[in-house]
């Protein structure tokens, strides 16, 4: 399921991290409360790396409807799921980069108006699960 370079991967990602945070670290502390906090902090990161893949909790109830509607399909819903859920995730990843890149800039409030259409993406996504839920589980 995950792969035969997913091991070697999380390994690599986490000296990477502690390669980078090493001499920031030791910068402002000794030398051994900076090597006690990258060891910690890798193994904190082995643990959450090496978890089962998160599923996502939302539009569950409208990917099982289609499930159970067309048996025949399920490849298919799967995959149109999958890619809502990915582009989903995607926009709210960019839009959340916009609006920390305004913030840290010296404009003021610009970051309030942009800021405004991801929390109406967020918002509507969630009322319209939601209401899959109310619909498809008063159906079943």
């Amino acid at each position: 399921m995950l792969g035969p370079l997913y091991i070697p991967h999380v390994i690599f990602s986490a000296i990477v991290v502690c390669i980078w945070a090493y001499p920031r670290i030791a910068k402002r502390y000794s030398k051994y409360t900076a090597r006690l906090t990258i060891g910690v902090m890798g193994f904190l990161g082995f643990n959450i790396l090496t978890t089962l893949p998160a599923r996502a909790q939302f539009l569950n109830g409208g990917r099982e409807f289609f499930r159970t509607s067309f048996p025949d399909t399920t490849e298919l819903t799967d995959l149109l799921f999958n890619i809502m859920l990915a582009v989903y995730v995607i926009y709210i990843a960019v839009s959340a980069y916009r609006v920390f890149g305004a913030m840290r800039s010296e404009e003021g409030g610009e970051w309030i108006e942009i800021a405004k259409t991801p929390l109406k993406i967020i918002l509507a996504i969630t009322v319209i699960d939601s209401m899959i839920a109310l619909v498809v589980d008063g159906a079943g």
